[in-house]
């Protein structure tokens, strides 16, 4: 995902001999591309550019780009979402992965197998010592088996005294929460502020848990 690096410039760089792995796109220098047929010296330097811009990666996408099989975007998120870092994948065992929920049998042996292959750890020590910066932008859910949020649907609503309701969505995304916008029956619970409006009023009809601020923050403290 490296604006400029499409696939006829890939198999050129190839043809060239100036990639032979993947980590060796990192080490394209500008003077050697402008060298190339069809690309002048702007577009050379446009292409450094945009190979150093993509050395800050996140953990997801860097996992989603690895090709593991089975492992599309979205087993990629669920999995950055219960690991800090790529090494905490690594080193993860196969059961553990298919604990994860939406993480099948097939990706958690795929995940697992590859990175129990030398050759694929030696392009990911390659990567990293070309200056590839990973770093999680999602958020760790916690582990624990009382957390009343965890695959739970929570809407908030009102006013909250003691934290922004943007730090409260993040931290119930840690324990596991979906956070949805409105209610409805397949809400669990409704997080309620100050002056809570009509989403309360709905809530109580569908006989969903009301959870006040005191008690949310209780729990934020017992489990993060």
């Amino acid at each position: 995902d490296i604006d400029g690096l499409g696939k006829k410039v890939v198999d050129q760089l190839v043809n060239e001999g100036l990639i032979k792995s993947f980590a060796d796109i990192f080490l394209l220098e500008k003077d050697t591309l402008a060298d190339l047929d069809r690309m002048a010296q702007k577009s050379a330097a446009n292409l450094v550019a945009s190979v150093e811009k993509s050395k800050k990666v996140s953990l997801r996408r860097f996992l989603y780009a690895l090709g593991i099989d089975h492992t599309g975007e979205n087993a990629a998120k669920l999995i950055s979402e219960k690991f800090s870092t790529l090494k905490d994948i690594m080193e993860t065992s196969e059961d553990v992965l298919q604990q994860i929920n939406g993480i099948g049998p097939e990706t958690a042996q795929s995940v697992s197998d590859f990175f129990s292959n030398r050759e694929n750890m030696a392009i990911i020590k390659d990567v990293i010592n070309c200056g590839v910066e990973i770093s999680n932008d999602q958020p760790v859910i916690a582990e624990s088996n009382n957390n009343p949020f965890n695959n739970k649907r929570v809407v908030l609503t009102g006013t909250l005294q003691t934290m922004p309701r943007s730090k409260a969505k993040k931290q119930l995304e840690k324990l596991g929460a979906a956070i949805s916008s409105s209610i409805s029956s397949k809400t669990h619970f409704l997080i309620a502020g100050q002056k809570p409006g009509s989403k309360f009023v709905k809530a109580q009809k569908f006989g969903i848990e009301i959870m006040d601020e005191t008690r949310l923050t209780a729990l934020f403290n017992q489990y993060l």
